[in-house]
């Protein structure tokens, strides 16, 4: 570190974390943005309470979802949802076989593909269709504008 960013650094506040939403901040003073929103959310009746945001993911659940440390009592900061996706990908990685609910994770976004492509495939047909129809009745002669084009 040279004499610049040493100075430099001296000047800037020190970061600290958000107790709700675990978000990097530099004050406390003021609520940030996510965390009124999970205020106003938790003042609904139906809002369950004890509810914490994953640091990855970034989804409120349950406090029961973060996983208990071993060696203290601390939760962990990710939900177990995304525990589960990082030793997946770590099994994947190194070539091992996946857990049920990875292959399941895995087949689901699969699916969602294949029901995109098909949507897309059929709003081409579709729109492909009024076209057609669209241009029978310009040489037939029943429109009289269309396609930026004015016919006398």
């Amino acid at each position: 570190m040279d004499d610049h960013e040493r100075i430099y650094s001296a000047f800037l506040p020190i970061p600290v974390f958000c107790p709700l939403c675990r978000a990097r901040r530099f004050t406390l003073d003021a609520p940030c943005q996510s965390c009124q929103q999970h205020e106003k959310a938790r003042q609904s009746p139906s809002f369950p309470l004890e509810r914490f945001r994953c640091s990855k993911c970034k989804s409120f659940r349950p406090i029961t979802d973060y996983p208990l440390d071993r060696e203290s009592d601390f939760r962990a900061a990710t939900c177990s949802v995304c525990h589960a996706r990082r030793r997946d990908e770590y099994c994947e990685g190194k070539g091992e076989p996946l857990s049920k609910e990875g292959r399941a994770r895995r087949f689901r976004r699969a699916q969602r593909v294949v029901e995109k492509a098909l949507q897309g495939r059929i709003r081409g047909e579709k729109l492909k269709g009024h076209w057609l129809k669209a241009r029978e009745r310009w040489e037939q002669g029943e429109l009289t504008e269309g396609w930026g084009v004015t016919r006398e």
